[in-house]
């Protein structure tokens, strides 16, 4: 009778580096995944700010609607003096009336529309709906009335081809093609052989005499019957990894365009807020001339009322095209990874 047991242990040294790659593999995916969600915050940020700049733009037309139902509110003492007086028709009075009663009605859909931007605001800013409205300074020009024009956007200016690297989308794609070029590396590991180190111990006892062993040992396995699915396995990681590298010059090139069209937009935006202001400039003298041309009783009321008309109209535009400006501004800088 006799007894023999044995215990070894293999410590593999090799592997055709799926061990290494297999880990920085990893590590890539953890970065790409850090990427995504800094896309994802950028995608956050740019729905606030859009909801930030709505309400901004409605904020002011509440602002020119108050502005002008001043003067209304002014005009309609003046009139009902006039009238009073048997020198203007009591048809005028109405017409002012009706103005104002217009303004009413614009108010509470301008509130109501703040309303419910705000709870958007919240929505997107993870809050409470109904918890969110923003501190807004007026800056105005000159006039201490109209909104000051934004200063030149060339101090933002990037050139295209050096500000795509700083962008979360293309630090995304190098990572998709590290990731494309470590998974090839990992198939090719497949077909190497594999080289482990090893250590074992054997106790035997037969008719009364005991034997034991420590002994030490290398093996090299090699993956023969796995090298023709291998070889097919390499092929397509290889070119999977190809296609990684021409799809990241493809969206480079889309990248840069995008950051092209940002810029241009962003001018053509601070373009617009200097046509606005000039239009702003032009309404109002041309509302000073109708009001003094009513007041010595060469115009009718009318003409007045529809010249205070293209003034809100020039100023709902102006603030327009000032929102769009902010608006344009954070796209672009988003577009070059600021």
């Amino acid at each position: 009778d006799g007894v023999a047991a044995g215990i070894s242990a293999l410590q593999p040294i090799f592997a055709g580096g799926q061990i290494i790659n297999g880990n920085k593999l990893a590590a890539v995916g953890e970065e790409a995944a850090k990427l995504q969600r800094c896309l994802t915050e950028n995608e956050i940020r740019l729905a606030t700010e859009q909801y930030y700049w709505q309400i901004v733009m409605l904020k002011e037309k509440l602002v020119t609607l108050d502005t002008l139902d001043r003067q209304l509110a002014n005009l309609v003492k003046d009139v009902q003096a006039a009238v009073d007086a048997g020198v203007r028709n009591r048809n005028d009075l109405l017409q002012v009336q009706l103005r104002r009663n217009e303004f009413k009605t614009t108010r509470i859909q301008v509130e109501n529309a703040v309303f419910s931007l705000r709870d958007l605001l919240a929505q997107a800013m993870g809050h409470p709906l109904g918890t969110v409205d923003i501190s807004y300074v007026r800056p105005v020009g000159a006039d201490n009335k109209t909104l000051a024009a934004p200063g030149s956007p060339q101090d933002l200016f990037r050139a295209p081809e050096s500000a795509v690297g700083q962008t979360y989308e293309y630090q995304l794609l190098d990572k998709q093609v590290e990731a494309s070029k470590l998974t090839y590396k990992m198939a090719v590991g497949k077909k190497l052989p594999t080289v482990a180190l090893g250590a074992g111990y054997v106790y035997g006892s037969m008719m009364d005499q005991t034997h034991t062993n420590l002994f030490g040992m290398v093996t090299v396995t090699v993956p023969i019957s796995a090298w023709w699915s291998s070889t097919h396995d390499i092929k397509r990681k290889k070119i999977q990894a190809m296609n990684a590298v021409n799809d990241k010059q493809d969206k480079t090139e889309m990248l840069t365009i995008r950051i092209r069209k940002a810029w241009n937009d962003l001018n053509d935006a601070y373009k617009q807020v200097g046509i606005a202001a000039e239009s702003v400039t032009a309404s109002e003298e041309n509302l000073r001339l109708n009001t003094d041309c009513y007041k010595f009783g060469t115009s009718a009321i009318g003409d007045m009322l529809d010249a205070q008309t293209l003034y809100q109209q020039s100023l709902d535009k102006y603030v327009e095209a000032f929102a769009n400006y902010g608006l344009k501004k954070r796209e672009y800088l988003l577009s070059t990874g600021r």
